[in-house]
């Protein structure tokens, strides 16, 4: 979830259809009460359509009907504005329906980032020039972050089983390539998906999750360059398809889609590297996981 700087709240969202849309949604009115500026929240899950925000009532409920919806492709798996506001991406999986517990299939994904430009003031998304970043064979680009203080975006790449960093055009709102790395140790060739990527508040250390090889890759970040270099992997539960790290970035929480567990890690602030703490059954298949503070 990302927040922006005007006294509205929206959502914007993948939807499921044939293909992807993004769409949007506008409130029914200003906040009431709302004190300092209730920024737009942004959300975003693994379905086909791109959204577009959505209104967000003091109750916290979804209110009127989306502005307008974009065709994407099928696969798409995230979607979420830049620190200004101003653009998103909507990065597509290589291969689709891809179970790192199954072999391979033939079933061929988009493998692309699509670039959209975002108006606050309407909500509207409006498709970059260009609208499409091309990607090498079986990358397939699935979640992204950015950086807290520069214009960089870090991808996950799931069938690519890499990280990939991107240099954001403040002014165009476009992305250009600068690194990928592996996420993977050298030597390890068994099957194996990437999941989701996650970055430190203090944009130090960036962490992405391994289904296969079922660990947490690490990566301490450049201060200069925000270039990556591998810090190594902690083993974690099987099929870590979510995860994330507290407000923080004290504490890393990894689910286990095939364990039903959940793993908690302490992350040293000097080195990045996590270490143990405890594990808890938390049902079947668990999804997605959110660290948050409670209270004031």
């Amino acid at each position: 979830m990302v927040k922006s700087q005007r006294p509205r709240s929206l959502v914007l969202g993948l939807c499921n259809s044939a293909t992807d849309t993004a769409f949007s949604r506008m409130p029914s009115a200003t906040l009431p009460n709302a004190g300092p500026a209730e920024p737009p929240q942004f959300c975003s899950r693994r379905l086909t359509d791109v959204s577009p925000p959505t209104a967000v009532g003091a109750d916290g409920a979804v209110g009127a009907p989306p502005l307008d919806r974009h065709e994407t492709a099928t696969g798409a798996h995230a979607i979420v504005t830049d620190p200004s506001n101003r653009c998103a991406f909507v990065p597509h999986i290589a291969r689709l329906s891809d179970n790192v517990l199954e072999p391979p299939k033939n079933n061929p994904g988009p493998n692309v980032i699509m670039q959209f430009r975002f108006d606050q003031n309407t909500g509207r998304l409006t498709p970059n020039a260009p609208s499409r970043v091309e990607q090498a064979d079986l990358v397939g680009p699935r979640h992204y972050c950015f950086h807290p203080t520069r214009d960089l975006v870090y991808f996950s790449n799931e069938q690519g089983c890499s990280v990939s960093l991107y240099r954001l055009d403040g002014t165009t709102g476009t992305l250009s390539g600068v690194q990928t790395a592996s996420t993977l140790p050298d030597g390890y060739s068994a099957r194996n998906t990437c999941s989701q990527i996650h970055l430190t508040p203090s944009g130090e250390f960036l962490y992405v999750g391994n289904r296969g090889h079922n660990s947490i890759a690490g990566f301490a970040v450049d201060a200069a360059t925000g270039q990556l270099t591998a810090v190594g992997h902690v083993a974690t539960e099987a099929v870590p398809s979510a995860f994330g790290l507290d407000p923080a970035g004290r504490f890393l929480f990894a689910a286990g889609t095939a364990s039903g567990r959940l793993a908690a890690y302490r992350v040293n602030g000097g080195t990045g590297a996590l270490t143990p703490l405890a594990t808890y059954a938390v049902g079947q298949r668990p999804a997605a996981v959110l660290a948050t503070r409670l209270g004031s």
